[in-house]
Order: structure tokens, then sequence, then C-alpha cells
């Protein structure tokens, strides 16, 4: 999975002449997904400035080992 985000911004003629302001950046970031998801179902969202991604698991069958202690 890959979070990528890029932002650009101009800002025109400020009071005092200084000219237009440019500001750019970029963001990336590379997750490697587990087995047990489902990776059809993988969702994102952003919420008040935060990015919330959720990523649900698939049922599995748990193993149950007895182990003796002596």
């Amino acid at each position: 999975m890959m979070i990528k985000e890029e932002n650009k911004a101009k800002e025109e003629a400020v009071v005092g002449g200084e000219g237009a302001r440019w500001s750019s950046g970029a963001y990336h970031m590379r997750f490697m997904l587990p087995d047990n998801c489902d990776k059809q179902k993988v969702t994102a969202e952003l919420r008040n400035g935060l990015l919330l991604v959720v990523v649900p698991k698939t049922k599995t069958d748990r193993k149950v080992k007895n182990i003796d202690i002596l």
C-alpha cells in the first residue's frame, strides 16, 4: 500500500509589494500489508486533517495448542 500526498499553493501579490509566493511539498510512504487482510476492503478517509486508514482482517482459523508443563 502506498500513501502519497502533494500540495501546491500560490499566494498572489501581498500588501507591501513583495510579489507572488509559491509553496509546494510532497510526501509518500509505503507499507506492506499482512497476508491475513482483505485488500479489496481497505478504506481511507481524511477527517479533520488526519488520514484514517482501515485495513480489515480476514477470518482465520485459530490453532489452539495445549502444552503440558512439568
